[in-house]
């Protein structure tokens, strides 16, 4: 799966799964919690037995991190009379644009990382459903030859989430219609559903025929475990979440007297810097404390699914390593250099000194 053609592929996951009765029935978030706790144990004795899941965990987490830093690091480039302009204008400027890409490039970069280290925690479960020795060389072996499938599915997946992330936080003049929220969130839930089979099916070496069809037969089969995990998870994230963003507003006069004494418009870019710790703080506590368990629940799922076809779970003829997918990634990265190095003379220096109302003049 190297094109974009194949992610809008599993996008039709959810398209083949909404006429069915699964989502009509969802299990209640008291039972989803227990379903999940279950797991919690397992994940815990296969991390502490298997060490090397922590490193996967931690380099999870530095890929996220890298991810943002990257994207603020523009905003630094942005300068105050832009962002004082948009108090007094409800029209964009050339600047998001320029933003928007900076942003989807730089999901891309951590998308693969994330990507790799993600499908690594869940080849440790598979490797021991089969009964085999799990080590680094070992899950890497199962995750590397499909890293441009795994990419560019976590590629998508990062720009669906972040951008659901940036609907949620409070706009000014938002005009959307509570209706319209309840239905994003609602598609945006659904994906994540649908998508739950991907990973495990990308891993073993399933082909995108294959992963659309085993995906929607996991689902259909195993429905009620599927949302089970899915909301326990999901309640998890969101108590992390709202703890998090309780202790910024509970702690709002103190960081400001601190770190932001002056106006808010000469220090966006420094906000959201160190609005970067306490977000990466939630974050390891998830891939830490909740998305182990959730990651190793779906495999547990799907091996079972598989096992229960008469299928062995890894592919017996894994494709040749994807270099190319590795060259990729790094051209994306050099690029990204030398956008940094020769942003004046671009201009794209420009661009971003552009205010909002007005246009972008060469």
């Amino acid at each position: 799966m190297k094109s974009w053609k194949d992610m809008k592929e599993l996008r039709g996951i959810r398209d083949d799964l909404k006429d069915m009765d699964i989502f009509k029935d969802k299990p209640g978030k008291i039972d989803s919690l227990k379903k999940f706790f279950s797991y919690y144990g397992y994940s815990w004795k296969l991390m502490f037995k298997e060490k090397e899941l922590f490193l996967f965990i931690f380099m999870q987490w530095i890929s996220v991190a890298l991810g943002y830093y990257l994207f603020v690091m523009m905003l630094y480039w942005i300068p105050e009379e832009v962002w004082r302009s948009t108090e007094n204008s409800d029209h964009g400027s050339i600047a998001d644009l320029v933003l928007f890409a900076w942003m989807f490039v730089c999901i891309g970069v951590a998308a693969l990382p994330l990507g790799i280290f993600s499908s690594c925690m869940a080849a440790v479960h598979m490797l021991h459903f089969e009964n085999k020795p799990s080590t680094i060389a070992a899950c890497l072996k199962v995750v590397l030859p499909r890293t441009w499938s795994l990419w560019l599915f976590h590629w998508l997946d990062g720009y669906i989430t972040v951008d659901r992330i940036i609907e949620r936080l409070p706009k000014k003049n938002d005009r959307t219609p509570a209706v319209q929220k309840v239905i994003n969130e609602a598609l945006y839930y659904a994906w994540k559903v649908a998508t739950m089979g991907v990973l495990p099916n990308l891993i073993t070496g399933r082909s995108i025929k294959d992963t659309v069809k085993n995906t929607v037969g996991m689902i259909k089969d195993n429905a009620m475990e599927i949302f089970m995990i899915r909301i326990g998870y999901s309640v998890f994230c969101w108590i992390v979440a709202i703890a998090t963003y309780a202790w910024g507003v509970f702690n709002y006069g103190w960081i400001k007297e601190k770190f932001f004494p002056g106006d808010l418009h000469s220090t966006v870019a420094e906000f959201y810097f160190y609005a970067g710790i306490p977000m990466l703080f939630s974050v390891a506590i998830i891939q830490l404390l909740i998305r182990p368990a959730y990651i190793l629940a779906i495999s547990d799922v799907y091996g079972r699914y598989i096992s229960g076809k008469g299928e062995e779970i890894l592919d017996q003829n894994p494709p040749a390593a994807a270099i190319s997918a590795i060259i990729a990634f790094l051209v994306l990265c050099v690029a990204m250099f030398t956008i940094y190095l020769y942003r004046y003379e671009w201009g794209i220096m420009d661009m971003l000194a552009t205010p909002y109302g007005e246009t972008y003049k060469k």
